[in-house]
């Protein structure tokens, strides 16, 4: 993907001055969020005082061994929320390939109020970057998400890491970037944070026990104290209303069946996320286990409802589904 020359995109209409163009997957996770206030002192210092073209990248510290679920996008997000009243603009893309990067940054066209009634994506690529050039709307604040591969970098740094007046911020899994961009690596989370977050996360939710810091603990190291299987771990704890002492029997329980599929030469997720992964899908009915799987094979972006309308199916598709599923 080439970078393309701005130009003037027709702009029907623009959103309210006072309305701030935000689009964040999420909200704060408050006092939740533990463990990482180095790593967003860190962000801050790298950007306050820094002229325009500023672009910093969150890193896992393993990349080379592909780790995920470490919280790298979810230190970003906290990062903007955060700052949230220092830029006029907090945008979200997710950056997977040079295609994604391009494909998400029309589509950001539809929040910023540019090019309606322009299909012709290039068109509307070069609408929004004409936005994120307009002084007009500086400072703002763009997270490029899953930045994994190095084409998707390449395509991150041609394209953005050289925009003036505002703060670019990437997350993936590469360390390697130009000069111009700074490599913040982010690890798991040390034991006590890990531990504070199993038990602020579930409180009130899960069956209590005298020994729950000591189980909580035990969990936490379990987990390798990645942050995404502390979440799920959490999650079902809650759900279930389970103590930490039952939920670690279930997840060694799930880890020996894990351990018998589990490659990490191909896995792109240590063996504690997929246990934990493993531990959630064996709760799940016949049902929900066959939709499970047919979601599997499609791309995370969201779906029309009407795939899964049995009266336009494709033949035999969903007879298939029924068998698997049990459904009656």
């Amino acid at each position: 993907m080439h970078r393309l020359p701005l130009r003037a995109v027709p702009a029907p209409h623009k959103p309210s001055p006072a309305a701030k163009p935000m689009n964040l997957p999420y909200p704060s996770l408050g006092t939740l969020f533990k463990g990482r206030e180095g790593l967003l002192a860190d962000i801050r210092a790298g950007f306050e005082g820094k002229q325009p073209a500023q672009a910093q990248v969150i890193v896992a510290r393993h990349a080379i061994h592909g780790l995920g679920g470490i919280g790298k996008t979810r230190a970003a997000v906290e990062y903007a929320w955060r700052h949230a009243a220092d830029y006029r603009a907090l945008l979200f893309l997710t950056a997977q390939s040079p295609q994604d990067l391009h494909t998400k940054l029309a589509a950001l066209c539809d929040l910023l109020g540019l090019a309606e009634g322009v299909t012709e994506e290039d068109a509307r690529v070069q609408g929004a970057l004409g936005w994120l050039a307009d002084p007009a709307n500086q400072p703002w604040l763009l997270i490029a998400d899953n930045v994994d591969i190095p084409e998707a970098a390449e395509a991150v740094d041609r394209t953005l890491a050289n925009l003036t007046g505002g703060h670019l911020l990437i997350t993936g899994r590469l360390s390697e970037w130009p000069g111009n961009v700074r490599a913040l690596p982010v690890n798991v989370l040390d034991p006590e944070p890990a531990r504070d977050f199993l038990l602020e996360r579930t409180a009130g939710k899960r069956r209590t026990a005298a020994d729950d810091p000591a189980q909580a603990a035990a969990l936490a190291e379990e987990l390798g104290y990645l942050a995404l299987a502390l979440e799920q771990a959490a999650a079902f704890i809650r759900r279930r209303a389970l103590s930490f002492a039952e939920y670690l029997r279930l997840w060694r329980e799930a880890g020996q069946r894990v351990r018998e599929w589990y490659d990490p030469r191909t896995m792109q997720y240590g063996r504690s996320l997929a246990t934990t992964w493993q531990t959630s899908i064996e709760e799940l009915p016949p049902p929900a286990r066959a939709m499970l799987d047919l979601l599997a094979w499609l791309s995370p972006e969201p779906l029309p409802r009407f795939l899964f309308d049995h009266v336009a199916a494709p033949d035999g598709q969903w007879h298939s589904l029924k068998r698997k599923a049990s459904f009656t």
